[in-house]
């Protein structure tokens, strides 16, 4: 599961890496891995063209192949996990222990189960202990408690090494996010300084990261250009240069139609303004303002108009 923590008034989301498939504990009298006892694990490692490690809906494989360590390895176990459809980790190691035994080399297999069984003993003091975190109340603080907490429950599974292809991205995501959420929380910066500076630091990130941001850095930009070109112009060539000519299109139509919207809600202002100013009776005022409305606007639009005079 990501965690979205929405930063203040501006409708940007914060994306805290967290993911994870809840895991049961068997009934055993077992204790939990209590210190950092695989640091001395010897993976076999790899690019980011890494051979994928699982594939269960394929038959037996023909020659087996290495279990190689790489940054796809944890979504490669949860997604096993996840097809499992089971919380039992008896059942879900057995699985993937037949897995194994199907598709890797004897050196790596015996690797690639421990290192799996370790993953599910992380998530399952992971649902254990409280490192969860609250979306709705949070601060840089608390937050940074938290993750604290969730990399000394790490130590104790992982050695660095297998972190850094683990969690690597996680963690990179965790602290961009928190970044953002200190800039939001900056009682020294105003709203379009903080608005600023977060997508600022948002523009920073590779193509990847962005991913989950990019509707929301693209209509930052799409204001930021509509706000620097006055002139039909100059806005519609600088759109198309960054989003193409069919998004400037549609959006120059857009804003034409909401600049004609406006006009017509400015109009009835003023006309309304002029009526409840006038020596008329309550009742003749009022009348006055329904007719020009009926005249003027659709049903739909009489119930717009009325917010929009309302909250001008």
């Amino acid at each position: 599961m990501r965690y979205w923590v929405l930063v203040g008034g501006f409708g940007l989301l914060v994306l805290l890496g967290y993911t994870w498939f809840s895991i049961s504990p068997a009934n055993n009298d077992e204790p939990a891995v209590e210190s950092n006892a695989y640091a001395n694990s010897t993976p076999v490692l790899a690019s980011d063209s890494a051979v994928s490690a699982v594939e269960p809906e394929l038959p037996v494989a023909q020659s087996l192949i290495a279990f190689i360590l790489s940054a796809k390895t944890k979504d490669e176990f949860d997604m096993f996990i996840f097809d499992q459809q089971t919380k039992n980790e008896n059942v879900v190691l057995s699985a993937y222990t037949r897995f194994a035994s199907n598709y890797f080399t004897a050196n790596s297999r015996r690797y690639a189960v421990d290192l799996f069984g370790r993953y599910i003993e992380y998530k399952i003091a992971l649902s254990t202990q409280d490192v969860d975190i609250d979306s709705y109340n949070v601060s840089p603080n608390d937050i940074m408690a938290t993750l604290e907490a969730r990399h000394d429950i790490r130590q104790q599974y992982f050695s660095q090494h297998e972190q850094t292809y683990l969690f690597g991205d996680d963690s990179a995501i965790d602290e961009q996010a928190v970044e953002r959420l200190r800039i939001a929380n900056s009682t020294g910066l105003s709203d379009t300084q903080k608005r600023e500076a977060i997508f600022e630091q948002l523009n920073t990130l590779s193509e990847r990261e962005k991913t989950p941001y990019q509707p929301t850095i693209n209509m930052h930009r799409i204001a930021q250009i509509k706000a620097l070109h006055d002139d039909e112009t100059s806005r519609f060539n600088a759109l198309s240069a960054e989003f193409g000519s069919a998004v400037a299109t549609r959006l120059m139509d857009t804003w034409a139609q909401q600049e004609k919207w406006q006009q017509r809600v400015d109009s009835f202002a003023t006309f309304k303004d002029v009526a409840m100013s006038s020596n008329k009776t309550a009742q003749e005022k009022q009348t006055l303002i329904n007719t020009y409305l009926a005249t003027h606007f659709t049903d739909n639009e009489i119930k717009r108009v009325a917010v929009a005079v309302k909250y001008n």
